[in-house]
């Protein structure tokens, strides 16, 4: 029997609405085109033109902005009556979704809703942050990669984009690597929960990800080589890199800290790699002062002794990086 398709018709749009729905979706940063929807939804009485309108005040308030706690409380309000009206995003089973000026931007869905129904998601939602799950489960595939149809989805909007703990193989890598969609894409979490080591290799070749400011490589089982082989990318640029809990020693150190992409590096995270000693957070210390990049570096047991230290680039008066040697008690 087949499975009934998933439907996303939450309401009908008159035409002038979904004009400017589509200005909207075109330039997701215009606060303009929302706060004009916003009026033509209130002339209406709809009560979604004064949410977009609050969330769009909200968003621009610093800390501490005594209009925060009414504004939270009447926000709160109407999403408790119409948060699943004003989305059908509620059809999907175990899909989560965050609301911001007005839309919603936030996203978690599995694999196979959101192949099922990506069309009609992205024609109604700005969505500029996903993650997906349940990846390895998709039935739809090609060739060997269940992450190659999902690339091929409209995510051009996509910001921030976490495929983390998907047991990610060899060809899903691949079809990263060589995406034509991801050109928005600033965040990259391909952190793993799963016993097996992820392929990483190939995304050294990756011609894919342009605007790439932070990649998270937590939990990969990564080795030396593998960062060896990231190190000569020739492609790769970013400003942040998070590889906690790897395999890496003082190899992966000297390759960090002689990479293309080190002059581009603002911080560094490579705690909980146990194997790195004194030598791997020396060539990292260096690195970090002279790209003035904020280094995390979690040591083996031949860097144990002192607690921290700090990095002075020679001459100069202001310190320009932090390393954190930290260690197992």
């Amino acid at each position: 029997m087949a499975k009934k398709k998933t439907k996303l018709a939450a309401r009908t749009a008159s035409p002038e609405e979904r004009a400017f729905l589509a200005s909207i979706l075109a330039n997701p940063d215009d606060k303009k085109a929302r706060l004009v929807y916003a009026d033509l939804l209130q002339e209406q009485d709809d009560p979604r033109g004064a949410f977009i309108v609050m969330q769009c005040t909200r968003a621009e308030l610093a800390d501490g902005d005594e209009r925060i706690a009414a504004l939270d409380e009447q926000i709160a309000a109407l999403l408790a009556k119409h948060k699943k009206t004003w989305t059908a995003l509620g059809e999907n089973k175990g899909a989560r979704w965050e609301f911001r000026r007005g839309f919603v931007e936030k996203l978690s869905l599995d694999a196979a809703h959101l192949l099922k129904n990506a069309d009609a998601i992205f024609a109604a939602e700005p969505i500029e942050e996903l993650s997906i799950w349940k990846i390895d489960e998709s039935a739809t595939k090609i060739g060997k990669s269940p992450l190659a149809p999902i690339l091929k989805l409209p995510l051009h909007r996509v910001r921030r984009l976490s495929l983390a703990r998907q047991e990610l193989v060899e060809e899903d890598i691949a079809a990263l690597a060589s995406a034509k969609t991801l050109g928005s894409v600033e965040l990259l979490d391909l952190t793993n929960g799963g016993s097996e080591a992820v392929p990483l290799a190939g995304l050294a070749k990756s011609t894919s990800l342009p605007k790439l400011r932070e990649l998270r490589l937590g939990g990969c089982m990564m080795g030396d080589e593998v960062m060896a082989e990231l190190a000569k990318s020739k492609t790769l640029r970013f400003a942040r890199l998070v590889a906690v809990r790897n395999d890496f020693s003082d190899g992966a150190c000297e390759a960090i800290a002689n990479a293309t992409w080190a002059p581009h590096l603002e911080e560094l995270d490579l705690s909980s790699n146990e194997l790195i000693g004194n030598e791997g957070l020396s060539a990292i210390a260096c690195a970090a002062s002279a790209a003035r990049c904020r280094a995390t570096g979690a040591r083996g047991r031949a860097a144990r002794g002192r607690r921290s230290q700090r990095v002075r680039r020679a001459g100069a008066s202001r310190r320009c990086a932090s390393l954190r040697a930290r260690s197992r008690s």
